[in-house]
């Protein structure tokens, strides 16, 4: 595959990872808002809601990881591809923190625990968005593509105004 096969299969990467993203906060808020989040079936439902995205999610970051090599050949993309697997880190360990807070109905230890893995992976998958987004923007900026330059500004920065 040529260069410019890598950089629009990157980009299709990214607009999966976005879409499921924007699509999951809005399922899991709204269902939230709707059932009582003590009710098991609720649980269930959010657990295989969750399941489904972070799958697609990941799918998307092998994808963009495999892009991001490729790419590297040309341009030194490494913040990129560290960025990927922290991202894919991150994503599997939100996914056992959320296992293991969703399976603790009384057990506060593991309720703790899985309190704890959640905040860790989500500290892992901003700092590996962050990345991402860095080497995102080396690529537009090595092939001088403005809209590329602004697609890393734009995921560096979206992630870190959900924080602010």
């Amino acid at each position: 595959m040529d260069l410019e096969t890598e950089i629009r299969r990157l980009g299709s990467s990214m607009l999966i990872l976005f879409v499921i993203s924007i699509v999951g906060f809005i399922v899991s808020y709204a269902n939230s808002l709707i059932a009582n989040p003590l009710v098991i079936s609720t649980r269930v439902g959010l657990l295989i809601i969750g399941i489904i995205l972070i799958v697609i999610e990941i799918i998307a970051l092998v994808k963009a990881k495999d892009s991001f090599s490729k790419i590297n050949n040309v341009v030194s993309v490494n913040l990129g591809i560290a960025g990927t697997n922290l991202s894919l880190i991150g994503f599997i360990l939100v996914f056992f923190g959320i296992m293991f807070f969703l399976s603790s109905i009384l057990l506060l230890g593991l309720f703790l625990l899985g309190f704890y893995i959640f905040l860790m992976g989500l500290g892992t998958l901003t700092i590996g968005y962050i990345l991402l987004g860095v080497g995102v923007y080396k690529i537009g900026k090595a092939f001088t593509n403005t809209l590329t330059k602004a697609g890393g500004i734009l995921i560096s920065v979206l992630i870190l105004s959900i924080i602010g």
